[in-house]
């Protein structure tokens, strides 16, 4: 069994939304140890809502200055 994935792979999907959530994935899939599957879908769940709310602000702000 390999070690557990760093927690540092969390950050990509904060600061790079769904890209991230794709990054983290593509290098956690092939681990074997057992956290690695619930790791993988809180990435996607935070890059979702983070890319959801950004792309929501954006609007909001648009919006408004007009």
């Amino acid at each position: 069994m390999s070690d557990k994935p760093s927690a540092a792979w969390y950050l990509a999907p904060i600061f790079l939304g769904i890209i991230g959530s794709a990054i983290m994935w593509y290098v956690l899939k092939d681990e074997d140890h057992p956290d690695s599957p619930k790791m993988v879908k809180k990435g996607w769940v935070i890059g979702i809502v983070l890319t959801i709310l950004s792309f929501g602000w954006w609007f909001w702000w648009i919006q408004n200055l007009i």
